[in-house]
């Protein structure tokens, strides 16, 4: 598999990776990373995880290997509804870093600020690395990927599906018309008769 940094390139990088025999392909859209990043690449460059996820599936549909190549997403996907959403788009798996690491870490920061960026603590070579306690952030992680698990039922449900998986396009609406062209999705109004 292969981690890609969507560009405006990724039917190009798609192809290529396509020719080589890629079983997955992971996809950061230009929210990934962001807390470290200068905010003018994040506002202005690159392309967001729905946009890229979007284009991604419509390149290996259009040359018959989406059943063949396992799309995994992650950048900006903070909460269960953003994953879910990821997934009803058609990705096979989602990711997500900081939300993993903010819950992961939660209880804890007091020991990195307010001189130390907050995920500071977890980072091997941090002289703070020694104050992590390792059963409370694996505990607090636990417990947020149960949260999300169990929100993203409860979504299932009101949707009236007996599985997560289940939720799919057909689900989804826009909320602006231009949403609603470029993702193909229904709009979420209805035209004055």
């Amino acid at each position: 598999g292969f981690k890609l940094v969507a560009t405006n390139d990724i039917e190009l990088e798609l192809e290529i990776l396509t020719q080589v025999g890629t079983d997955f392909i992971v996809i950061d859209g230009f929210e990934g990373g962001t807390y470290s990043s200068p905010p003018i690449i994040a506002d202005d460059f690159g392309l967001p995880s729905f946009y890229v996820l979007q284009r991604a599936i419509q390149y290996l549909e259009k040359v018959g290997m989406r059943d063949s190549v396992s799309l995994i997403v992650g950048g900006g996907l903070r909460t269960p509804g953003d994953m879910l959403k990821a997934l009803a788009f058609g990705a096979d798996a989602v990711y997500s870093a900081s939300a993993v690491m903010m819950a992961t870490t939660h209880g804890q920061l007091d020991k990195s600020i307010p001189f130390e960026p907050i995920p500071h603590i977890v980072w091997s070579d941090s002289p703070r690395a020694d104050d992590f306690n390792v059963d409370l952030g694996a505990q607090n992680l636990a417990n947020f990927l149960e949260a999300c698990t169990e929100e993203m039922k409860e979504a299932a449900r009101a949707l009236g599906k007996n599985r997560v998986r289940s939720i799919n396009r057909d689900d989804l609406i826009a909320r602006t018309p231009e949403a609603a062209q470029i993702f193909q999705l229904p709009e979420a109004w209805l035209p004055v008769a």
